[in-house]
């Protein structure tokens, strides 16, 4: 997460929240989602698992925002988030 700059908020759910970011290492515009999830006796939630497959899936898809990558959590950043093209 630190090589981002978060601008704002643009939405709020039930699985997380999405921010407006600037990436800091050639300044693109991309949305990222924060993820608020638990993780259940060691392992990941089966939604989270679900919308990564997707979302990997359908990355080039001219009518979903285009997937980029995924952030993992470390000791600065407990969440996970996903790295998404701004619409």
């Amino acid at each position: 997460m630190d090589s981002f700059q978060i601008v704002d908020e643009i939405a709020s759910g039930v699985y997380g929240t999405v921010f407006r970011a600037k990436r800091c290492s050639d300044g693109e515009a991309v949305a990222l989602k924060r993820m608020d999830i638990t993780c259940e006796n060691g392992g990941l939630p089966y939604y989270l698992i679900r919308e990564w497959a997707i979302m990997k899936v359908l990355r080039n898809h001219p009518r979903i925002a285009g997937f980029r990558s995924m952030i993992l959590p470390d000791e600065a950043n407990p969440k996970f988030c996903m790295e998404m093209e701004l619409c």
